[in-house]
């Protein structure tokens, strides 16, 4: 059997088995090489994978942070002290402070429930005669207090005798934690 002019014969065994042994060691190698780049392909995919999941989770902190934030406001308004008369008096001087002081008809307390330690006092205010200029910005005052006060509800009705003016009835609750004795 002759391969390009050198025949079988003419290799010793010992020269054969090395190159059998030359090839076995390349096809290792080469089986190797390829086991190694489809283990690091897989190993790219999954760190691609960890980015994208690094990603949603610094979004998450981020919005976790923001609400640990509001939440540490809420808290710190809900300890505020309310002054003598509790959520009537910071009521009626919201009123004042928007120039609805004459038009504030009542302010009624409608209920106190207490839920996880915190007593929430239920009002009905209610003021006739105001624009909607004054509405919105009690409603500013309302949200933007010391106090942690929650509006519940707000109904506007326009005047008969001037559709300019309104009737404004707010339903809203004082939150806040009892003084410890």
């Amino acid at each position: 059997m002759d391969i390009k002019g050198i025949r079988i014969q003419d290799f010793d065994r010992r020269t054969l088995s090395m190159l059998l042994l030359a090839c076995v060691l390349i096809l290792a190698v080469l089986l190797g090489f390829f086991y190694a780049h489809k283990r690091l392909g897989n190993l790219e995919r999954r760190l691609e994978t960890k980015r994208a999941d690094m990603g949603s989770f610094s979004l998450l902190a981020g919005q976790y942070m923001k609400k640990r934030t509001y939440v540490k406001s809420a808290l710190k308004r809900a300890y505020a002290q309310a002054p003598e008369g509790g959520g009537m008096a910071i009521v009626a001087g919201m009123v004042k402070k928007v120039g609805a002081g004459g038009q504030l008809t009542a302010v009624k307390p409608v209920g106190e429930d207490k839920r996880l330690g915190y007593t929430i006092t239920s009002y009905s205010v209610k003021i006739e005669g105001v624009n909607l200029n004054q509405v919105v910005n009690l409603i500013y005052l309302i949200e933007n207090n010391r106090a942690l006060l929650v509006i519940k509800g707000v109904s506007l009705k326009s005047r008969f005798d001037d559709p300019d003016m309104l009737d404004a009835r707010i339903k809203l609750g004082h939150v806040a934690k009892p003084a410890v004795s």
